[in-house]
């Protein structure tokens, strides 16, 4: 593994990541691919476990990694199509078994030994607003998180320290991190004047959406209290981790507000295909023509097409009338139902309508080919 001899550390956001590497392909040639783009710090070469090499490649500037993106995605490096991505860079490590009296500041302090920190996290129970012993330091580079992780494990035997794998890291969990919510507020105490006044204090602020339903409502009488809640977007994504960082929790307004991440609009989008999938249980049974939720031609308890198609099966689905058979539209169920009025019906059905044996031997009539 060759590493330039610079000790500059990148932004993770300056780093690329390189597969469809073929075997024989070395460091400098792969420098020497992404030279052209940009100073670049360092080239490092791994193999996954079916051993196939892969590398991660840091440039000094975020705006040549990105230039070298797209420029460099798809093109042939000795024969080999490479696919090039913006690299996912763990710099999270999860600390376990602290004191239930470490705050933020606490773990703030003791991992800004090893570098400059990007944001802490203390996990807390929402009801008590007590430390769980537990929480997440996020560095801004791996050099000064992978330090941490030797020296923390090494020196502090009654910690737990391990790298993080289901964070609170907002690249793995699919949020804004522009965009904040804050949830239980004072409906009687907030406006929008102090909304923007506590939380313009970690950065400018994009935008804000202040939810007050029951800003006229005094009565909290019943069950729980009634709280209004915001959505605050930031032009910076460190002005928002900041705002989680010392807002979530704490008491503000006779209130303990709760302050996290919006949801992604990408994570949006995949909860609602989910939802929509799952509201059709049977969609893995398909029958040719079918719409989901859509009525469909029955006969004989089987799906019915009068017209013939290769693409169906006589013996699945005949083409002609069953004897004694009629075809009729079953329709999905419906969400609601239409109860029977009050009272009587208007009339009773066996002193208007004769009841007449049915002609099961009526031929059935031509398709008409409209």
């Amino acid at each position: 593994m060759t590493v330039s001899d610079t000790d500059q550390k990148g932004s993770p956001q300056a780093c690329l990541f390189v597969a469809h590497i073929a075997f024989e392909t070395t460091e400098d040639a792969i420098r020497g691919h992404f030279a052209p783009y940009g100073e670049i710090i360092s080239v490092k070469t791994l193999k996954d476990r079916a051993s196939r090499p892969y590398a991660f490649v840091q440039f000094m500037e975020v705006e040549d990694a990105e230039n070298a993106l797209e420029k460099t995605s798809g093109s042939f490096l000795e024969n080999r199509r490479l696919r090039v991505e913006k690299a996912r860079v763990n710099r999270t490590l999860f600390v376990a078994k602290l004191s239930k009296k470490t705050s933020n500041n606490d773990l703030r302090e003791m991992a800004e030994e090893f570098g400059e920190v990007e944001s802490v996290s203390i996990i807390k129970n929402h009801q008590t607003n007590m430390s769980k012993g537990c929480g997440f330091v996020k560095f801004v580079h791996r050099e000064d998180a992978q330090e941490a992780f030797v020296v923390l494990k090494a020196k502090h035997k009654n910690l737990v320290v391990e790298w993080a794998t289901s964070t609170n890291d907002p690249d793995l969990l699919g949020v804004d991190k522009c965009n904040i919510f804050v949830g239980g507020l004072n409906p009687q105490q907030i406006d929008e004047e102090i909304l923007a006044d506590k939380f313009g204090s970690y950065g400018e602020i994009e935008s804000s959406t202040l939810v007050n339903r029951f800003a006229n409502d005094e009565d909290e009488t019943k069950g729980t209290q009634r709280s209004a809640f915001a959505f605050i977007r930031y032009k910076e994504e460190s002005a928002a981790s900041a705002a989680i960082e010392n807002e979530n929790g704490i008491d503000w307004l006779d209130r303990r507000i709760r302050v996290q991440y919006c949801e992604s609009q990408e994570m949006k989008n995949k909860r609602r295909a989910n939802k929509y999938f799952q509201a059709y249980p049977n969609n893995g049974v398909f029958y040719p023509g079918m719409i989901p939720n859509q009525p469909m031609m029955v006969m004989g308890g089987m799906p019915w097409n009068p017209y013939s198609s290769p693409a169906y099966s006589p013996s699945m689905y005949p083409m002609e009338p069953m004897p004694g058979s009629y075809p009729y539209m079953m329709y999905p169920p419906a969400p609601w139902g239409y109860p029977r009025p009050d009272g009587e019906m208007p009339f009773e059905p066996s002193e208007h309508v004769e009841e007449h044996p049915v002609n099961m031997n009526v031929p059935y009539p031509n398709a008409v080919p409209w």
